[in-house]
Parts: C-alpha cells; structure tokens; sequence
C-alpha cells in the first residue's frame, strides 16, 4: 500500500466520530486522575512524531505506528486490565478492508505489547518499538485531571514532570526531562521508563543515549 494512502487512513481515524467518542467515554468511566483519553493520545502522536524523525525513518513505518498510536488505548473504554488485547481486536477489525493484512497485524502487535509487562525485548517490529516508547514518554504533570486531583497524587514522580524532549546528535540521542521541582532519588524511581528509552534507542542504533534531568526555571514554573 502506498504511504500517502496509509497517511490518508491515519488521518481519517484521528477525525473519526467513532474513535473520538470512545476516547472521550474512557476518562468519565475510568475515573482515574491521569488522562487516558484524547489528551494523552494526542499525546503520544506528537511523541510518536518526534521519534520517527529522531530516528528518520521511512514514511510507512511513521503512519503504520501513527495508526497504532491512535488506537492503542481504545479498548480501554471496556476493561483496563485487558485493554492492550482489546484494543489490538479492535484495530484488526476497524482496519480490516483498509490495509494490508500484514500490516494490521505489525499494528496489532504493537498495541498488544505496548505495556511493559507484555513487551518482546527481542522483536524486530519498529512499530511496536516506537509506540512502547511513545507511549511511556508521556508521564507528566499535563495528564493529570484537576477535577480528580488530592493532595496524595502530588507525591507521584510523573506529577513533577514538565516535559520529556527528544534530541539526538549524529549516533548519540538525548531523553531531556524537565521537573518542576526537585524530586527525591527521581532518576532511581524513573529507571522503568528510562529503561525502555535507552532500550528503544539502541535498537534503532543510537551507540550511545543520554537521560539529562533538570529543573524549570523559577520564573517557568506554573501550576505548582
């Protein structure tokens, strides 16, 4: 199938009513403080985005893993425990007819393994490597929902996040963490994700990749 149709399926689905209302339901049924719904997976398609170019990939590559970026986490909307397996049912069955079968199944495949827990270290499908590693970028301080917030949530390593960047400079890349305010032992607490950054980034080659963590500027720090 040809990259400007595969965009064209991509960009159908972030406008599809179908798809948009199941993100919306997720939040109001999960009820949980840290967005699931239409604002992490905007999310992790600006994630998924700045990874592609990071590792300047091909452009099917880019909209296969958009497609299963936009629908990673729809199966949320029926149960949470199992919602990669749903999600990946979902996909298979709202792509069928669409694209190439082989290519639903590497999107099956990654939304199936985009959680730790499920996750091959030892496979060989890009997307499912772009989308785990998307998908765990996106822990900060934005995701949570005020309306749901206490006290007891600021004590969450995520909550002071500012933002996660992506850089890279010939075969060296940089996962640059910005926090709002100093967290004790943060880079220990993190390790899970920053695992799975470097893990990323040396399948995609990178020889070298660095985590730099520092702290906003006093006069950047809002919503403390």
């Amino acid at each position: 199938m040809a990259d400007r149709e595969l965009k064209e399926i991509y960009e159908h689905i972030i406008s599809d009513p179908y798809v948009l209302k199941i993100y919306e339901q997720v939040n109001e049924k999960m009820r949980f403080v840290i967005d699931h719904g239409l604002l992490h997976v905007r999310a992790v398609l600006e994630y998924i985005e700045r990874i592609c170019d990071i590792i300047q990939c091909g452009d099917k590559t880019r909209y296969l893993s958009l497609i299963a970026g936009a629908l990673h986490d729809v199966g949320r909307l029926r149960d949470r425990d199992t919602h990669a397996l749903l999600s990946a049912e979902f996909a298979r069955e709202f792509l069928r007819g669409k694209i190439d079968q082989q290519d639903i199944e590497t999107i099956a495949y990654a939304i199936r393994h985009h959680e730790r827990e499920s996750f091959d270290y030892t496979t060989d499908n890009d997307v499912a490597w772009i989308l785990i590693f998307a998908d765990k970028m996106d822990y900060t301080r934005s995701r949570y929902i005020p309306a749901l917030m206490n006290e007891k949530y600021k004590t969450k390593y995520s909550y002071a996040v500012h933002s996660i960047g992506l850089d890279r400079k010939d075969d060296t890349a940089y996962v640059n963490i910005s926090l709002y305010e100093d967290f004790p032992n943060f880079s220990e607490i993190f390790q899970k994700n920053t695992g799975i950054y470097k893990r990323a980034l040396g399948h995609f080659g990178f020889s070298k990749v660095e985590i730099n963590i520092s702290l906003l500027a006093d006069d950047n720090s809002e919503n403390k």
